[in-house]
């Protein structure tokens, strides 16, 4: 997955510019990436398994999740 978020808040992934938009980045802002994986199913005997990754972008209160 790339992930790109320009000053504007507009939010792309894999280049498809989302719906989501975060507030305007300015002086002072913060911008913060939390970045988990998600189990896809059921695992056994820990094998591990399919699994995702989540990615949360919060800022200015705001914050927009893409799998």
């Amino acid at each position: 997955m790339t992930l790109y978020l320009n000053i504007l808040g507009a939010v792309f992934v894999n280049g498809k510019e989302m719906t989501n938009q975060l507030p305007a980045v300015t002086s002072g802002s913060t911008v913060t990436f939390d970045i988990e994986a998600v189990t896809l199913g059921s695992t056994n005997n820990n094998e591990g398994g399919n699994f995702k990754l989540r990615v949360t972008i919060s800022s200015n209160n705001r914050e927009v999740v893409f799998d």
